[in-house]
């Protein structure tokens, strides 16, 4: 009698079920990465809601809107983290380098971004309007920010004057824009195109922006809850490379847009609380216009 043994695979049949296989997962994992970025993006959005609403509660407790140095740290009471402010506080006081036990609480982090929470990066940015650095320069912002220079006033609800809807509030930053203590010059940073001519205005910045060439690395400004930088400017379009003429000067002539690791643009919130992903693509003037709160969009002078 014969008995039937049991027939294996070819190599031929298992090379097909592999390549079969292999072009599923390639047509799967992108939709997976696709659904799952949506979800991150979401989220992003989400935390920079809380953001806006701990921003109006700080108002309506101030009559103002926080000033650069507190900014994400003035709203933490208001974000249900006073334990966290109160012991920042106490380690400020008591010149404590014990920073790392702080953290960096997930409403400051997107989940696109990179931040590290040992060193308390932060991924959220306010609008500094479209003016040259204020810091630095101690002019008026006709952003949201405040800078604490005696010129500049107290930025209040009823000096939106273009309206909530239509004026910027805050927005992102990469936190890989560190400074040369934390990274060495061979690793990932920030790096600044050097402008060759001087700007005579605000498109002319922008115009030279770019085509500058050459590059500094970062050593100014930190995003964590530590420093005090936090802001970005409406002057070039989001995700482009940030700018400076005459680096040794502290970029008193400079463009940093916000940026982000999303695809094709960046989160931005609107002083009225909403919401809305804005392409890299933007026209440059809406760009500019969102950013100034008073109308003040002059850009053919610094």
């Amino acid at each position: 009698m014969k008995t039937n043994l049991p027939r294996g695979f070819t190599v031929v049949e298992v090379l097909v079920c592999v390549g079969i296989i292999g072009v599923l997962l390639a047509l799967v994992l992108p939709a997976v990465q696709k659904a799952r970025e949506s979800g991150r993006l979401l989220d992003c959005k989400n935390r920079l809601r809380q953001i806006g609403l701990a921003s109006h509660s700080f108002h309506e407790a101030h009559r103002a809107f926080p000033r650069i140095s507190e900014s994400l740290r003035g709203l933490m009471p208001y974000l249900d983290l006073q334990n966290m402010h109160d012991r920042m506080v106490e380690l400020e006081k008591t010149r404590s380098s014990d920073r790392a036990s702080i953290g960096t609480a997930p409403v400051f982090a997107c989940p696109s971004g990179d931040v590290n929470p040992a060193i308390q990066e932060v991924s959220f940015v306010t609008n500094s309007g479209t003016r040259l650095n204020p810091y630095f320069q101690a002019v008026e912002s006709n952003g949201m920010m405040l800078v604490d220079f005696p010129r500049q006033s107290p930025v209040r609800l009823s000096d939106v004057t273009d309206g909530t809807s239509n004026t910027a509030f805050w927005s992102e930053t990469l936190a890989w824009q560190k400074n040369r203590i934390q990274n060495k010059d061979s690793e990932p940073g920030l790096y600044w195109r050097q402008i060759a001519e001087q700007p005579n205005s605000i498109l002319d910045l922008q115009r030279l922006c770019r085509t500058a060439k050459g590059r500094h690395k970062e050593d100014n400004l930190i995003h964590t809850l530590w420093g005090d930088s936090h802001y970005y400017q409406h002057i070039s379009p989001p995700n482009s490379l940030p700018c400076a003429w005459d680096y040794a000067l502290y970029l008193t002539i400079a463009s940093k847009p916000p940026s982000s690791a999303h695809v094709s643009g960046v989160n931005v919130l609107r002083v009225d609380g909403s919401v809305q992903f804005v392409s890299d693509t933007i026209d440059e003037l809406t760009w500019r216009e969102l950013g100034s709160r008073n109308s003040d969009d002059d850009f053919s002078r610094f």
